[in-house]
């Protein structure tokens, strides 16, 4: 049997195969369809995180560029007043019967006592009133929310008062600059007479806050200012760029009260230290007692946070990162690991004498 080759095909063989070819179907595939679409769905999944990325460096830039105006306006409030640091918190009695000190704002309104207790008020008119600086992670974060009178001619005392709660910025202000209070028709610096333990002496006295802008025994590691939220007791395990600020911040232990602690994100006091480690400058020391565990998990701990208070306090926050953005008292802005902020040497002065710096404590004789 003999096949009529292609050249000797007939015309009418030829006109068939068209027409059959012309009946099949055409594009792509079913299997052909859904590589292409995950392929695209993995792209854009890329660009999205990208973009979040992005969006987090650009914030966190945002965030260390307002730490370095705020420090413009701490250093000028120093220059001004015989290199005093700024206030942490002035309470009402102290502001009217002893110091006679009133705070105005943008508008020319005076703030009432009570919204002036915090730092705010005092360290707007250094930062040429910039509400952006302090404010601009709210959503009302615009000056006329923040105006001390409103358009009827009363008080605003909404934003007042979230003026003087809520900035972005928590001071370190119970150790530097001090929180004043009234006890026994004196204005008392709170802390002022605390005793507490060196490597050396057992009954050091004072020396716990400072009060003046030089005062300082290490200004690269000292906490001036960082990220804060406002919180009430539980563990937190995700910090959230939204969360309400808070105008004092507090470092782990205050005077000899746990505040909070870092732990692993999992099961809270489950991070700790091999056996051969020794325990002197370690975080978690609360947690060590006869256990033995890896040093790896110390090291990649504080992923979540663990409020100890009875009440709502200002805690560190990671608002826009994975560290919590401090500003230094000589002026430099880095980024810290909640662990790295259990070191008491971050916050006070005397804690670089201690013979555990993690576990850093000293008395409250006004409280």
């Amino acid at each position: 049997m003999s096949f009529p080759s292609p050249a000797s095909a007939s015309p009418a063989d030829a006109a068939s195969r068209r027409a059959a070819r012309a009946g099949q179907p055409s594009g792509f595939t079913i299997v052909e369809l859904l590589v292409v679409m995950a392929i695209i769905a993995a792209l854009m999944g890329l660009l999205l995180v990208g973009l979040q990325a992005a969006r987090r460096t650009g914030k966190t830039t945002k965030e260390k560029s307002s730490l370095m105006q705020i420090y413009h306006g701490w250093m000028q409030y120093a220059s001004n007043y015989d290199d005093a640091a700024l206030p942490g918190y002035i309470e009402e009695s102290v502001q009217q019967n002893f110091w006679k000190v009133k705070y105005k704002t943008k508008d020319k309104t005076t703030v009432p006592a009570q919204f002036a207790a915090s730092y705010p008020h005092r360290l707007l008119p250094y930062i040429d009133h910039s509400i952006d600086t302090l404010y601009e992670y709210m959503e009302q974060s615009d000056e006329q929310y923040f105006n001390g009178t409103l358009a009827d001619g009363t008080l605003n005392s909404t934003g007042l008062e979230d003026m003087a709660l809520h900035p972005a910025f928590g001071y370190n202000g119970y150790y530097v600059g001090g929180y004043w209070r009234e006890v026994g028709g004196e204005a008392k610096l709170r802390f002022g007479n605390a005793v507490w333990a060196s490597a050396h002496a057992p009954d050091n006295v004072g020396k716990v806050v400072a009060t003046k802008a030089s005062g300082f025994a290490d200004p690269s590691r000292l906490v001036l200012f960082c990220g804060s939220a406002t919180r009430g007791p539980g563990q937190y395990k995700k910090d959230k760029e939204d969360e309400l600020g808070a105008a004092l911040v507090v470092p782990h232990i205050l005077a000899q009260t746990p505040m909070w602690d870092a732990s692993d994100g999992t099961n809270f006091g489950n991070v700790s230290v091999s056996s051969a480690t020794s325990l002197l400058n370690l975080p978690f020391l609360a947690n060590l007692s006869g256990q033995t565990y890896d040093m790896a998990l110390v090291q990649s701990a504080g992923t979540a946070m663990q409020v100890l208070s009875s009440g709502d306090i200002g805690v560190p926050l990671r608002r826009f990162g994975n560290q919590i953005t401090v500003l230094h008292a000589d002026g430099n802005v880095t980024g810290a690991g909640l662990g790295e902020l259990l070191d008491q040497s971050r916050w006070m002065n005397p804690a670089f004498e201690a013979l555990s710096r993690n576990s850093f404590t000293h008395t409250d004789p006004l409280n």
